[in-house]
């Protein structure tokens, strides 16, 4: 355990934030899955969007007994939840992963590691594990493979990082849209002269939909 805190103790503190709308069936696993990997976020806020189900239940019960985790309920669409939860958090480090997503046991850690060698805005990674087949299949159509990644990569907000000073410096996430609002926080951030740091080994796993019209 020792071996853990160490680090810890000489980096900044980072924060997880997720918005989220009706995901009780994965709501637990998320938090669990980040509360449990190889590095521990020092803050996690939970952007819930209106949920009619039992997500936001899962988080109080989880937050009832860790500190680390905040909820914030009735937050709006992602984009405004994601600004009202980075906003809420003080951490300087910030990172993202959406709901219904899983991150891999050493997921944040290696976001982290970019944040410690220099980096403002961060890459990670994101392969579809679905379903069905069908379900793989839509998603590898909808994302990047790892080769086009590294020659070209627009970070998603599956997996993400940036400092408090790059999402002050942008604005934060344009509000008022449906989808897109992180290709659209990623063009802000190009605008300004950034260029995202690919983290290749920071990998989260995402539920593609399962049929051409559920997307």
């Amino acid at each position: 355990m020792h071996h853990d805190e160490s680090p810890n103790e000489k980096r900044p503190s980072v924060a997880v934030v997720t918005t989220v709308y009706n995901e009780e069936g994965t709501m637990g696993d998320l938090l669990t899955t980040l509360l449990t990997g190889t590095l521990a976020p020092d803050e996690i806020v939970v952007a819930d969007g209106g949920s009619t189900d039992g997500t936001t239940r899962i988080v109080e019960e989880i937050a009832a007994t860790e500190p680390r985790l905040r909820l914030i309920r009735d937050a709006g669409d992602r984009a405004s939840g994601r600004n009202v939860a980075v906003r809420a958090a003080v951490s300087p480090w910030i990172v993202t992963i959406d709901g219904g997503c899983r991150p891999r046991a050493d997921w944040l850690e290696r976001m982290v590691e970019r944040f410690q060698e220099g980096a403002v805005w961060v890459g990670g990674f994101y392969e579809p594990v679905g379903a069905t087949p069908l379900s793989t299949a839509i998603g590898l159509t909808m994302v990047y493979v790892r080769e086009e990644a590294e020659r070209h990569f627009v970070p998603s907000a599956r997996s993400l990082g940036f400092t408090r000073e790059v999402f002050d410096e942008v604005g934060g996430f344009p509000e008022g849209l449906q989808f897109a609002e992180d290709t659209l926080f990623a063009e802000r951030l190009f605008g300004r002269g950034y260029t995202p740091v690919f983290a290749a080994d920071a990998v989260v796993e995402w539920e593609p939909p399962r049929n051409l019209a559920a997307q």
